[in-house]
């Protein structure tokens, strides 16, 4: 009866001992698969901050753009509100001795051009009338 129920208690201890082995082939199962999906979310926050890292570096650029853009924004307003001071600078007198210089250079310049327009047509009639000689005598 000892040797039964010594058999019987070796027998309870080996399904124990195969349910633990059971037990812990699970758990080394489950670990594996937390071990897996915690590589990937690994892999995936580096690439996330890869991401993050390369849209900081794009920021700046975006910052460093904008920054020359209102500098050379403002560069031009000053080289404008220069120019419009400059010319408001210039006096009414000088404005009115300019427009009439311009006035004189423009009736010489039309001058000019009815007295070349008229030695033109002199040399035109002049050619013609020494063709029509030229060609009578022929």
């Amino acid at each position: 009866a000892e040797r039964d129920a010594a058999s019987s208690s070796t027998e309870q201890l080996r399904e124990s001992l195969n349910e633990m082995k059971e037990a812990n082939l699970q758990v080394k199962e489950s670990l594996e698969k937390v071990r897996d999906e915690y590589s990937a979310i690994v892999v995936e926050r580096d690439a996330a901050t890869a991401s993050i890292e390369e849209l900081k570096a794009n920021l700046n650029e975006l910052r460093l753009s904008k920054v020359e853009a209102e500098n050379a924004i403002n560069r031009w307003q000053d080289q404008y509100e220069s120019l419009i001071a400059e010319r408001n600078a210039v006096s009414m007198s000088d404005f009115q001795t300019n427009l009439h210089q311009l006035r004189v250079e423009k009736l010489q310049a039309e001058a000019a051009a009815k007295r070349w327009c008229d030695d033109h047509a002199t040399a035109i009639i002049e050619r013609d009338a020494a063709l029509a000689t030229n060609n009578k005598l022929q």
